[in-house]
């Protein structure tokens, strides 16, 4: 969390690893998979529209 975090706070948008992930590969799709994970047992919290959207990617994956 905290490299997404740092991630975020470079590009200063918040939810931008996200982007990266399905566009461009500039982060790997397992680690949307892993912060999926971790929301649904309770140990990673995210806002609760990132966390629709992930969640959502997770069932229906796409990449740009």
């Amino acid at each position: 969390m905290e490299r997404i975090e740092a991630i975020d706070t470079e590009i200063g948008l918040p939810f931008a690893w996200f982007f990266l992930m399905t566009h461009g590969h500039w982060v790997d799709p397992n680690v949307g998979h892993t912060i999926a994970e971790g929301l649904r047992t309770g140990r990673v919290r995210l806002p609760d529209q990132d966390a629709a959207v992930l969640l959502a990617w997770v069932d229906r994956p796409y990449l740009f």
